[in-house]
């Protein structure tokens, strides 16, 4: 499983695809489904099975993907699996998104360049790592408990 599943409208195609690029030079995983299922898999159960295992899913929250069918439907999946959401907008202000994305604390990438968004990203995989070394500490320890009384 992924990371980070992306949300995206298909004409934000280009703005996903730098989104996945900027989010994996940032060590985390990021499922983007044009390049991520692959050929011969069911395509829709594999996007809700990706969504369901991602530990955060990053609705890009366009205009266009606010009029999608498809993204709202993701979005649905994602509140239903308890999944982290962040929406993120850039052509329009965080108080626009529709629905249940409304709920949610956006990142606004308005006006910022392109490295100011990778910045803005690579924060988000920094927390990801944070999150990992949290939880493998856990583990570890856990895992001593049990050797000590077991």
């Amino acid at each position: 499983m992924s990371d980070i599943f992306i949300s995206y409208a298909q004409a934000d195609r280009v703005a996903a695809l730098a989104t996945q690029k900027a989010l994996l030079a940032g060590g985390a995983t990021a499922f983007l489904a044009e390049n991520s299922v692959e050929p011969g898999s069911a395509w829709a159960s594999e996007v809700e099975r990706q969504i369901r295992g991602a530990g955060l899913v990053l609705v890009l929250a366009s205009r266009e993907a606010s009029r999608s069918a498809w993204v709202q439907h993701e979005v649905g999946i994602a509140v239903g699996a308890r999944r982290k959401i962040i929406p993120v907008v850039w052509d329009m202000p965080p108080s626009g998104l529709p629905g249940v994305l409304a709920g949610y604390q956006a990142l606004d990438l308005a006006g910022r360049t392109e490295d100011q968004a990778q910045r803005e990203l690579h924060l988000i995989c920094k927390r990801i790592h944070a999150d990992k070394v949290l939880a493998f500490a856990a583990i570890g320890g856990l895992v001593c408990l049990l050797a000590k009384f077991g």
